[in-house]
């Protein structure tokens, strides 16, 4: 990690508030991380669209414990530890017959997010974008949770004159009100801004 540090691009050609963002990647998208991590893996056996049916600890005669993985191709791996990064109901179905219980990692509860990019000329932005884009507190009870200012934050996300956010929206239990919940809510938010 620090090796890397020294090797940091110049963010010379980036605007001030973009220099200053804690929001910053890569200018691919984040697959830019797990394809050189691939590219620099070594002695490493990569197994693609393959799940994990079942996990087997054992208790070798070293007192260590290995792991038997059996794979969705029936394939059986042995390992001597295992980072699971699933969602909590997969852990929990996976490590159910090792562990008392499960039933935190199954009462994670999870929200229907969806997440709309738009796309307009600078121009017709009545507001000033000299910030990165706000947050809506729940209280308010809004569909709109959060919207940022893609193109301000990520230059690459929109050409040259225009101008890129993303909306985040929570709450929409039924697809046939998303869209009418969404320009609800959009226009709630542009008159906001507005006054």
């Amino acid at each position: 990690m620090l090796a890397g540090k020294k090797h940091t691009p110049s963010v010379q050609n980036i605007p001030e508030i973009a220099r200053k963002s804690m929001f910053l990647t890569y200018k691919n998208g984040l697959s830019t991380l797990t394809e050189r991590l691939v590219e620099t893996l070594q002695d490493a056996k990569l197994l693609h669209s393959t799940g994990v049916e079942s996990i087997t600890p054992s208790t070798m005669e070293d007192q260590t414990v290995q792991y038997e993985l059996l794979l969705s191709t029936q394939e059986v791996v042995h390992a001597d530890a295992i980072i699971m990064a699933t969602p909590p109901s997969v852990s929990a179905q996976l490590l159910a017959p090792h562990v008392p219980s499960t039933e935190e990692l199954n009462s994670v509860r999870y929200a229907s997010v969806a997440n709309i990019v738009m796309t307009f000329n600078q121009d017709q932005i009545s507001f000033p974008l000299d910030g990165s884009g706000f947050v809506v507190p729940r209280k308010e009870g809004r569909s709109i949770t959060a919207c940022t200012w893609t193109s301000v934050k990520w230059l690459h996300t929109a050409p040259q004159g225009r101008f890129s956010y993303a909306v985040m929206l929570e709450g929409l239990e039924k697809k046939k009100s998303f869209i009418s919940q969404t320009k609800r809510s959009w226009k709630k938010w542009l008159k906001t801004c507005e006054s």
